[in-house]
Parts: structure tokens; sequence; C-alpha cells
């Protein structure tokens, strides 16, 4: 049993492709988000330097409920609710009228206020809103700790790419003892190998066979 566990556990190479595979996959994913991220960031700041101050008018303003269940101290499960709140906006950049959808607003917040934002003259669609720093600094967090993990995938699977195939390491690793023989043979007084067969036969020392209980005489007749 504990042989059965090792083999099914076993790093083979197979394992080890697989390891590599996954790990340079969530590293380019992971590098592919923290250079948005950082594209983002810095188009930000640029805006907010260089751009045009715009002010938005809020238009629509709803309010999403969202349930999160956890624990308590006592062991009963506790449901807390928080109210989230949205608004949509316009604003009007050089005679053009360009929308804001979605964003986060507090409870106070009432339909005809406005907000600040900054624009490029060259992209007047794409908005900046102050304080969006520390959404962008959590992606590049979030995707510094995913290159880490794909490196360790990369790095077992380096380790070990000359590891066995599955094929390979059962071969290798399964004595003859555990070989399954069918015909369970043996070998008699006579050097000959006696076989198991269904019929009952076996082999005497004159080298015959005796089939289905009986015995054959150096005479070659059967008796019961």
């Amino acid at each position: 049993m504990a042989r059965n566990f090792s083999r099914r556990n076993v790093m083979t190479k197979g394992t080890a492709v697989v390891y590599l595979i996954m790990g340079v996959v969530v590293i380019l994913f992971s590098v592919m988000g923290i250079g948005l991220s950082v594209y983002n960031y810095s188009y930000a700041q640029r805006a907010m330097s260089e751009g045009d101050e715009v002010y938005a008018t809020y238009t629509e303003k709803w309010s999403e409920t969202k349930t999160k269940t956890s624990k308590s101290k006592h062991g009963t499960r506790k449901k807390t609710k928080t109210t989230y709140y949205y608004a949509n906006a316009t604003y009007t950049y050089n005679g053009q009228k360009y929308d804001c959808h979605k964003l986060s607003v507090n409870s106070s917040t009432k339909v005809g206020d406005t907000v600040r934002l900054y624009v490029l003259p060259e992209n007047p669609a794409k908005y900046i809103r102050p304080g969006q720093d520390m959404g962008w600094l959590i992606v590049v967090i979030a995707c510094g700790m995913f290159i880490i993990m794909g490196g360790s995938f990369v790095m077992i699977g380096i380790k070990n790419r000359h590891a066995p195939s599955r094929r390979e390491y059962i071969s290798q690793n399964t004595p003859l003892a555990d070989t399954y023989n069918p015909n369970t043979t043996y070998q008699g007084y006579n050097g000959n190998f006696n076989t198991y067969n269904p019929n009952n036969t076996y082999q005497d020392y004159n080298n015959n066979f005796d089939t289905y209980n009986s015995y054959q005489e150096n005479n070659n007749n059967n008796r019961w």
C-alpha cells in the first residue's frame, strides 16, 4: 500500500513538464498584469499633471447590497450585509459629451452633484479619477506573488526534468514478486516445468501427462 502511494505521488518526467508549463503561463500572465497596471498608473500620473481638469455631473445613482456569511465565536453563522453605492455621470470636453459608468460614491451623494476628473487632449474619453492609485498597487502586489509562485513551479520542473517517465519508473521499481503469473508454474523433480492446467493435469516421472485425475503408466494406459 505504501509502495502504491509513492508511485501515485512520484515526480515523473510528465509531471515535471506540467509544472514547468504551468509556471511559465503564470509568470507570463502576471507580467502582463504588472505591465498593464504600470501603464495605467503612469497614464494617470501624466493626466493629473499635464491633462485638463473637468467636472462630471452625476445623472443616476443606485445601491447594491451584498451579504457575507461567516462563523461567530460561538460557532453560529453570522450574516453581514454591506451596501455599496454607485452612480453614472457625464462631462463635456471641447463640445463633446462623454459618459462615466458605475463610479463608486458614498451614501450622501445626490444626483446633480459633481466629481472632479482629469483627461488628456489626445484621449478625452479616458478619464482619470483621483484616488485610484491604491487599486493599481494591489494589482501589482498580487501579480508579484503570482510570479513568485510561478517561479517555484518552474524551478520544480527544471529540477525534475530528467526524472523517468511513469512507465520507466514502474518498471524500475516493480520487484519480480509483484508480477502476476497466471500459469503459476513450478519445476518438478524431473527437471521439467509443471504448469497449472484447469483440467487438473500433472506431469509424472515418465514425462507423460495425466488428465482429469487419471494416472498414466509407462505403458501409456490410463487408470482411474
